[in-house]
């Protein structure tokens, strides 16, 4: 499959890259046409989405739309989820009606026997439709009511629930949280439908007969004990309700630290679903951002009796410490692969989770939230909840034959250093010519930021700051702020690249 990697490579590394001449739409479309084998066509649709993440590009919308509104007998559910997904990401929280139609027309359209036997791949399809209503909030109340009457039950409750979470993502809307909590809370059978329906006294008097007629036949084990992993499968939605609290709290800290205490509880209360969940919500919550506590409880849940909660910790771990190089998750990832030495599934996400610490060598980060913590990344969000959502399936998805939708995390992955450039060469003069940059080397302090909204005066913006000569890199809550009096920023947060001017000396004459 060389040439669906270098479909999918060709997305990657134009992810995030405008160009006038668009190589990646042509090129992609045209290898596209050529080949009828799935798993090419279906890296060259994701490629694609990937090179135009964030940016509805109306070319790609005319090769993509199609796919998804086939309605033909030879129209394959696993292509159209592929696209789905492409087109989320590329009109990624813009509330275009127009993909949202065409994605819920086909939800509907689709059989029972194929959703059921393609589920994996259809929650794709889902996602794709949550992520252009990403940010809306109450916009996309029309197409959550709709998702809720999906002939299939359990997609039904998966789609509209992760709707609902991508809508309020990051607006810490405590509404939205309680109603995820709520959902999380309840006790699922097989089937889906709550176990807590039932009176008490009626439960107790049921599970008394049937094992008082266990015991008359001889039978010690009394009733038969309810298929754990089935009922983990029918509630995946529960899933999406723990991931729903992390994303809707991580844009303020309060909120966040709120979300982390429930997360013990639910770890200690929580059905399979929930428990395997917990760990992913715990790394959203802090992508790129280290919480000792947080490592020690993944460090706990990467040894748990059940090996897919096991492997969803690992790969919190990664996700957590991404491109921090982190000493201490290194340590332990180190261990965890002579632990699982003999199983290939675990050592298989311990190697990822390797790779996620250290990519970029230490200079990138995957965190969504830049510009001072004021903004959040529609494309990083959408890339790091389609891994999410793929380590809740780990065996259909990462470890079966879609494990590339682990590139992905590409749309995340921006470099994490402030570099310094001065307009001008530096000449205080060269107004003719302001595209003249060159990169300096500048004196900065950087530290720990400190909240000033509100407070009378002008306070101390950072603390426990040290004084670095740019390029410098900056960690999760870090503030960079000029050390010399030679130079102004043309910018009021200093990230990535921050263009400088110097600064023109005044005429003291009398």
């Amino acid at each position: 499959k060389i040439k669906a990697g270098a479909l999918l490579a060709m997305g990657i590394v134009n992810c995030g890259v405008r160009d006038d001449t668009e190589v990646a739409c042509g090129f992609i479309q045209h290898e596209f046409e050529k080949t009828t084998d799935k798993m090419v066509r279906m890296c060259a649709v994701l490629g694609l989405g990937l090179a135009y993440a964030g940016y509805p590009f109306e070319d790609a919308q005319n090769f993509l739309l199609p796919i998804v509104e086939d309605d033909s007998d030879e129209a394959d559910m696993e292509l159209q989820s592929m696209a789905g997904l492409a087109l989320g990401l590329m009109y990624i929280g813009t509330g275009e009606e127009k993909i949202a139609e065409a994605i819920i027309d086909l939800l509907f359209l689709t059989c029972e026997s194929e959703v059921k036997s393609k589920m994996s791949m259809t929650r794709f399809l889902c996602l794709g439709l949550a992520l252009v209503y990403l940010g809306k909030q109450d916009e996309a109340e029309k197409f959550i009511v709709t998702a809720s009457s999906l002939p299939n039950a359990q997609l039904a409750n998966f789609s509209s629930v992760l709707m609902e979470v991508c809508a309020y993502a990051g607006s810490g809307n405590v509404i939205q949280v309680q109603k995820l909590m709520h959902i999380c809370a309840q006790h699922l059978g097989e089937d889906g439908l709550p176990i807590s329906d039932e009176e008490p006294n009626e439960r107790e008097g049921d599970e008394a007969k049937d094992g008082a007629k266990g015991a008359a036949a001889g039978d010690s084990e009394g009733p038969p004990a309810m298929d754990k992993e089935a009922a983990a499968r029918a509630a995946v939605h529960q899933s999406i309700a723990v991931l729903g609290i992390a994303l809707i709290t991580m844009g303020e800290s309060v909120g966040r630290q709120m979300a982390e205490r429930s997360f013990q509880h639910l770890l200690q209360y929580g059905d399979l679903a929930v428990r395997r969940a917990v760990p992913l919500a715990m790394a959203l919550s802090h992508i790129s951002d280290p919480d000792y506590a947080l490592i020690d409880v993944l460090s706990k849940l990467t040894h748990d009796a059940d090996k897919d909660a096991a492997m969803c910790a690992i790969m919190a771990l990664g996700i957590m410490c991404a491109g921090t190089t982190n000493s201490k998750v290194a340590e332990m990832l180190r261990n965890l692969a002579l632990f699982y030495k003999d199983d290939n599934s675990p050592l298989f996400v311990v190697r990822l989770a390797q790779g996620l610490l250290f990519s970029g060598k230490g200079l990138v980060t995957m965190a969504p939230y830049h510009s001072d913590r004021t903004l959040l990344s529609g494309p990083a969000v959408g890339g790091i909840l389609t891994v999410m959502l793929s380590c809740l399936d780990f065996g259909n998805t990462l470890l079966g034959k879609y494990h590339f939708l682990m590139y992905t995390l590409a749309c995340a992955i921006r470099p994490r250093m402030m570099m310094t450039l001065v307009e001008g060469g530096g000449e205080v003069d060269d107004d003719e010519n302001p595209d003249n940059l060159e990169f300096a080397k500048v004196k900065v302090r950087v530290g720990q930021a400190v909240e000033t909204v509100g407070q009378a005066g002008k306070p101390k913006r950072l603390t426990g700051f040290q004084t670095q000569e740019t390029p410098v890199l900056l960690n999760v809550g870090d503030r960079v702020e000029l050390a010399t009096d030679e130079y102004e920023p043309l910018t009021t947060v200093l990230e990535g690249l921050v263009i400088l001017r110097k600064k023109k000396k005044k005429n003291t004459s009398t």
